[in-house]
């Protein structure tokens, strides 16, 4: 199986015609038919369902399509990964980061690093450190921002010179508002929305500032884009970081810190052993070489 062939199916799905995929792809209708033959001979099974009008998958190659689709993507990422890198290094960094506290780091660093690099692009996805984790393990994300894990060996990482306060986001009105820090007797019977984040919760548990299985959990957040619909939807108290609540200072949301103080590391991960991405490579280096340079979070 070719990925140049893949690469012609994909294309024929797209269009939904083979007329259609063949203008584009630039090539003959016949040569484009013969080659689809030829893969679903090599497939022992029927990918469409062909009639005049329009081109429809069978529940096989809707299979396939979704496969294709992976496969082409690793082997376009795989060949820009073994460019060297200068100047005119290209192709796309795909970065997972775990909340917007952690994404907030990156802004400095992009802009030097897309200077310093203007060919290369950015892809992001936003999850939790064990999503983020899964991406890099699977090879669909190159690095992530993630809270601290267990230690595993076939990650590398940077522990990178930023601190995450965490506490607690409520409504200005609420009762405990009043209070300068929360405190573990505070929490217990609050209906909490926590970060889905197993590290972070055990964490939580190892500072003795909840029980889990004691704990009123209302809801769990992957990522927390709006602060203020989640908390009127649930009618909880979310725990999260302090750095995040940089949109909502003296408006319907506020924060409160825990006591003892609770803060927690940013590391940056990726897969262990010797880095083949040019582009990777030359993020990594940007990174260690900038990691101290000031960010006003």
């Amino acid at each position: 199986m070719e990925i140049r062939v893949l690469r012609y199916f994909i294309t024929v799905v797209q269009e939904g015609n083979i007329t259609r995929a063949a203008e584009r792809l630039k090539i003959t209708q016949p040569t484009l038919s013969r080659q689809l033959i030829d893969l679903e001979k090599e497939l022992h099974t029927h990918l469409f369902i062909r009639n005049k009008r329009k081109t429809t998958l069978t529940s096989e190659g809707e299979i396939l399509y979704e496969r294709a689709k992976k496969i082409v993507e690793l082997a376009e990422k795989t060949l820009q990964d073994f460019y060297p890198e200068n100047e005119n290094t290209e192709g796309t960094l795909s970065v997972g980061i775990s909340d917007l506290a952690v994404g907030s780091l990156l802004e400095g660093w992009m802009h030097s690093f897309s200077e310093q690099y203007p060919k290369i692009q950015w892809d992001f996805y936003f999850g939790n450190s064990q999503d983020i984790l899964d991406k890099i393990d699977t090879e669909e994300i190159d690095v992530g921002f993630v809270h601290p894990f267990e230690e595993n060996k076939k990650y590398a990482t940077i522990l990178l010179p930023r601190k995450l306060r965490w506490g607690l986001f409520m409504k200005p009105e609420d009762p405990l508002a009043s209070k300068v820090k929360i405190t573990a007797k505070d929490l217990a019977h609050l209906p909490l929305i926590l970060p889905k984040d197993f590290f972070l919760q055990k964490e939580m548990e190892t500072r003795k500032l909840i029980v889990l299985e004691e704990t009123v959990v209302q809801a769990t957040y992957n990522f927390l884009v709006d602060f203020l619909m989640l908390a009127q939807i649930n009618k909880g108290y979310i725990v999260a970081p302090e750095r995040i609540n940089g949109n909502y200072r003296g408006e319907a949301i506020c924060f409160r810190p825990f006591s003892p103080e609770w803060t927690s590391d940013v590391m940056l991960v990726w897969k262990g052993g010797n880095v083949t991405s040019g582009k990777l490579r030359a993020f990594l280096q940007h990174i260690t070489f900038n990691k101290d340079m000031k960010n006003d979070l």
